[in-house]
């Protein structure tokens, strides 16, 4: 008994019970890494954003954008969204892990406070389309709202800054 207490008081006094123990024992396994949130959805898809009616200064032709994206997992703690052409030079989003409800958070061209970092050559103008929002996973991609912006370039500052609900959708190729 008085040799088991010296082993317990000398190993309080010598920084804690780590390690200290009155029998040997086996070696602890290493730990489990985590599996990536985004194992799921990495590949190629089609994103479509809808820009909202509010944003009137739109013309028709140009409220519905589709582009060919690649999402990546880098091993970040989100997962950027990238162009597969190159025309559209740094535009794209990122996709954040889904919070408890198993919504993902979905950025467009949103970078810098203000967002509309990018724009989008669309023949003789260019187009700013950002926002900022949540998606439903599903068995073909995710789908979701995202708040933000759409402009032309000679509609500086936005005619639907901040008040904009873009629909998007991101489709799975298939291959």
């Amino acid at each position: 008994m008085q040799r088991y207490l010296s082993t317990v008081v000398y190993c309080l006094l010598s920084g804690g019970l780590v390690g200290c123990t009155a029998s040997p024992s086996a070696p602890s396994p290493p730990p489990l890494s985590a599996a990536s949130p985004f194992a799921s959805i990495v590949g190629d898809y089609t994103l479509t954003i809808e820009i909202d009616e509010s944003c009137r200064s739109i013309p028709q032709l140009l409220r519905t954008r589709s582009y060919d994206v690649v999402l990546e997992d880098k091993g970040w703690h989100f997962m950027p969204i990238r162009t597969a052409d190159e025309r559209f030079g740094h535009l794209g989003g990122e996709i954040w892990p889904p919070g408890p409800d198993s919504r993902y958070r979905f950025e467009w061209n949103n970078f810098d406070i203000g967002g509309c970092d990018y724009p989008e050559p669309t023949g003789s103008t260019q187009l700013y389309v950002c926002g900022d929002g949540f998606g439903i996973p599903s068995a073909s991609g995710i789908s979701g709202v995202i708040d933000g912006n759409a402009f032309l370039d000679t509609s500086r500052p936005p005619s639907c800054g901040g008040v904009a609900s873009h629909r998007f959708a991101l489709v799975r190729k298939t291959r």
